[in-house]
């Protein structure tokens, strides 16, 4: 009963209301005159009666807690209306207790009471009738009932205006089905649903909002909709960047998957005289309007127009897709330029001064599709790489104009000779890079790449000169060229590496050529190598296999029993099916750099590296681990059995003529075979941190509990560390809530190298547990650094790994 008494201590209460029920004969006393306080007169005798006084809802609850203190729980209190013949509302908290085996105590307590119906209108009116939410009721058809003025005023609309009418008169457009059926869904499931939207006002401009739907039933069975709405518009930060059915809601442009849907049925109907163009920037706004700038940059790029598509992406980058008209009557080029300075001029009447200048003085990367990419996902993946490269060097203050565009044609064409040449010649280089067995730190195979030279001898992009190849046809040449001169070199390579060593190559998919005829031309290469083909791996990049996989598996087959072995090449970044492994047509699986890169234990790509492997060898395939270059990496792809080992840690692509014939020359590699599996367990791996890394980046890492240290990496050279006590010093409890103040979201781009701490205790890989006990009876701090014979960065030694490894000594 003391908890009921301190939980409404607060209140202002009428009189508490004791009563006793005898169960087994039913009678119930009550205290008469404190009902008679709250305008109940009728005699209360029996519990049929006490239960008569509330409401229907909360008559079962009561009754549920009335049999749990027969049994002898003691349930919660229970909040209930009671019901007076004056139709006013009592809000009270009823308990009660087991005295005997037949006698039950309790007590009703009033905690709030509106003594008549003027009282219950005016307090739903003040509720209804707020200064800071807008309020809107409907029907069960979503058809309006009633408003609230805040709601009027935030959109526009006045009561008579809209009474009667669906809310969809406030749909902006911008939302699709799906993001609705979502809604509704949940309503149903829920009973509400609460998020940010876009809302078009009478005016027809468009606002974000945070939107409350709460489902109410009457006691009759009739449902209505209570809308409950905050206007954002003059707190944008709070929907910068956050994008909801397809769109960003501060640009309230689409996304980067809505605008490649844009662009792509845009593209199936162009006309043979259009041509289409890609340009993206990110204008440097003023700080302090950074947002309302954004938003009307934004809007003067949304202006419909047929020809002209806009899109906002990754966070920062405005991106436009121009369709153009193109003539032989003038150079290409002109008419490029022509489309450009036309778009933008319009873009400069729609905006504010200021607006255009920052636009005008941002970086603008420009792509042409036809030119420099064939289709959508190179267009804006080459706009961007534009866009980056000049700010690379530092020149930010360009035209927006690509006055280069002619002398890029003109090296598009000196490539592509390029290209023709090598394929034809066979002139291209063969590059080979060694591939380590993870047990003996052998090399035992080496993927032969290509290279190509301009005439001065310079090297060229590799990725560029594929990508154009590609555009030209001839990928499949280039491939079967690259396959005949690395077989031609294996001799050269058992000299270095013994009768044994093996030789992968890549061969494209990506090619209009079909299968059929491209494993055919391989058979007619394979009859020139026949000693070496129980050498040969031929890697077929996951993606491009599995689009063709069901009807030319069998190619497969054929292929393998000339003695190649086949090997699925980036395996997991193309469609992630395995049901293509089932039917034993791949020997080797190669696990992409991205899986690889930065590996930690415990992290998703750790688990998923671990159930590749697991799964490849129950099927009885060969792993191999792309993109290799650290010692942290290494270690763990040991400990999870990966069979090979290929990445710059060991060596980098080389001419045959530079390869080295031992790996274990190198003293890093040595150091391996030393390694107990017991360090990897004393050591861990969290992710590393640059300088320049942000709160924002730091609070996404620390969000994930497992993280405790975080090191600050400069040239493999560890220079500080942020803790998670660092890092709770600057943050507060409001950052990321509802209650964030510009000031805290600003905190957010404070960099790691004003956080971290230089102060920090470094031990030597070879630490031993006497090293750790020293260090700890001569309180050196954790976390400790963990570095190797050049002081380049390993990992990290907690408390709660150092605990975990003395535990299991």
């Amino acid at each position: 009963m003391q908890l009921v008494k301190n939980e409404v201590s607060n209140f202002h209460k009428k009189r508490e209301i004791s009563f006793t029920w005898q169960i087994n004969t039913n009678d119930l006393t009550i205290d008469a005159s404190a009902l008679q306080e709250l305008g109940i007169t009728h005699e209360i005798s029996s519990i049929e009666h006490f239960l008569a006084l509330f409401s229907a809802s909360d008559k079962t609850l009561i009754s549920e807690m009335l049999v749990q203190v027969k049994r002898g729980s003691n349930p919660e209190p229970i909040r209930a209306c009671i019901i007076t013949k004056t139709s006013s509302i009592n809000l009270a908290l009823v308990s009660a207790k087991k005295i005997t085996e037949n006698l039950l105590a309790g007590v009703v307590i009033p905690m709030f009471s509106s003594p008549n119906k003027e009282d219950l209108s005016s307090f739903f009116h003040q509720i209804f009738e707020n200064n800071h939410h807008g309020m809107v009721v409907t029907d069960k058809h979503t058809r309006i009932v009633a408003c609230n003025r805040y709601f009027e005023k935030s959109t526009g609309y006045k009561l008579e205006d809209i009474l009667g009418k669906k809310t969809s008169i406030f749909n902006a457009g911008k939302h699709g089905s799906l993001f609705f059926r979502d809604m509704w869904e949940k309503i149903a499931k829920n009973g509400s649903w609460s998020g940010l939207i876009l809302s078009k006002s009478k005016s027809g401009s468009t606002k974000p909002q945070e939107l409350l739907i709460q489902k109410l039933v009457s006691m009759k069975g009739s449902i209505y909709y209570l809308g409950i709405t905050l206007d954002l518009s003059s707190k944008l930060y709070r929907v910068a960047g956050i994008e909801h059915g397809g769109i960003e809601l501060l640009t309230q442009l689409p996304n980067e998957e809505e605008f490649f849907t844009k662009i792509q049925d845009e593209r199936s109907e162009l006309k043979d005289n259009e041509g289409m163009l890609i340009l993206s920037f990110v204008p440097k706004f003023d700080e302090a309007s950074e947002f309302d700038q954004r938003k009307q940059l934004a809007s003067a790029l949304a202006y419909h127009e047929s020809d002209c598509t806009a899109g906002f992406i990754k966070k920062s980058v405005f991106t436009l897709a121009i369709i153009y008209q193109h003539n032989k009557s003038k150079p290409h080029s002109l008419s490029i330029f022509e489309a450009i300075r036309e778009r933008f001029n319009k873009i400069k009447a729609r905006v504010d001064k200021d607006v255009y200048r920052q636009s005008m003085n941002s970086t603008i990367g420009v792509s042409v599709l036809g030119l420099d990419a064939n289709n959508e996902h190179r267009m804006l993946s080459h706009s961007l790489q534009a866009m980056y490269e000049k700010h690379t060097s530092n020149n930010n203050n360009i035209c927006f104009f690509n006055r280069n565009l002619h002398e890029k044609v003109k090296r598009r064409e000196v490539l592509e000779e390029i290209v023709s040449r090598s394929v034809k010649d066979k002139s291209m280089q063969v590059f080979f890079q060694p591939i380590i067995s993870s047990k003996r730190l052998k090399i035992c195979k080496l993927e032969a790449l290509c290279r190509f030279q301009d005439d001065n001898g310079e090297y060229l992009n590799t990725q560029e000169m594929i990508l154009i190849a590609e555009d030209m046809a001839l990928v499949s040449e280039l491939d079967l060229a690259v396959a005949d001169k690395a077989m031609e070199q294996r001799e050269q390579l058992i000299q270095l590496y013994g009768n044994d060593v093996e030789i992968t190559f890549n061969v494209s998919l990506n090619t209009s050529k079909p299968m059929k005829s491209l494993f055919k031309d391989l058979m007619s290469l394979f009859k020139t190598h026949r000693k070496h083909l129980p050498y040969v791996t031929i890697e077929l990049t996951e993606s491009a296999y599995f689009n063709s996989e069901k009807k030319d598996s069998n190619l497969l087959f054929d292929l393998r029993k000339t003695g190649v072995k086949v090997a699925i090449d980036d395996f997991g970044t193309g469609y992630s099916s395995f049901s293509y492994l089932k039917d034993g047509n791949f020997d080797v699986l190669k696990i992409d750099r991205d899986f690889v890169m930065n590996l930690i234990v415990g992290s998703h790509n750790y688990y998923i590296v671990k159930m590749i492997t697991h799964l490849a060898h129950t099927l009885n395939v060969e792993v191999v681990a792309e993109g290799v270059e650290s010692i942290q990496e290494v270690n763990i792809l040991r400990d999870l059995k990966v069979d090979y080992l290929q990445g710059f840690y060991f060596e980098k692509p080389l001419p045959i003529q530079l390869l080295s014939s031992d790996i274990n020359d190198r003293e890093e590699i040595r150091d391996l075979s030393d390694l107990k599996i017991q360090d990897v367990e004393l050591f861990t791996y969290p992710p590393t941190l640059s300088p320049a890394h942000t709160l924002r980046e730091v609070k996404t890492l620390f969000d994930d509990n497992s993280i405790y240290t975080l090191p600050v990496i400069i040239d493999r050279k560890c220079v500080g560390v942020i803790t998670r006590e660092i890092y709770n010093l600057h943050t507060t409890p409001t950052l990321g809530t509802d209650q964030e103040t510009m000031k805290e979201y600003r905190s957010l781009d404070k960099v790691a190298s004003a956080m971290m701490t230089s102060s920090i205790t470094r031990v030597h890989k070879t630490i031993n547990a006497g090293e750790i006990h020293e260090k700890i009876r001569n309180h050196n701090p954790l976390p400790w650094v963990v570095i190797d014979d050049y002081e380049n960065y390993i990992g990290i030694i907690d408390s709660f790994s150092i605990i975990h490894y003395l535990n299991n000594q």
